[in-house]
């Protein structure tokens, strides 16, 4: 993330968190924060489940995966070593096999 797109993230999230700073930022927000996102991807990890394949739609990979895909690059240039190694033990490893999986389906290296 170059410099300027670090400032932005920065700002925003700090926003969303109704902070100035992130020394404001308590441990128990963030706590929750981690949270709330473990239960979302719960949430997500359902609709694989449900569908009984490898993508959300089955055997038939679609633009949703697509989107986990995106997210996953994300989250791969946001968190540090410790939170993408607890993220990727997150329901039996989806999240550290989906983007290998789509970078398998395209036949790209993202």
């Amino acid at each position: 993330m170059n410099d300027s797109n670090r400032e932005y993230f920065i700002l925003t999230r700090l926003e969303l968190l109704g902070e100035t700073t992130w020394e404001a930022v308590s441990e128990a927000n963030v706590q929750q924060q981690w949270e709330d996102f473990k239960q979302g991807l719960d949430e997500i990890d359902k609709w694989y489940q449900k569908s009984g394949g490898k993508w959300i739609m089955g055997d038939t990979f679609s633009f949703a995966d697509m989107v986990v895909a995106c997210r996953t690059i994300w989250w791969n240039k946001i968190f540090d070593e410790e939170q993408l190694r607890e993220l990727h033990s997150w329901n039996g490893g989806r999240w550290a096999r989906v983007l290998a999986d789509v970078n398998a389906e395209c036949g790209t290296d993202l």
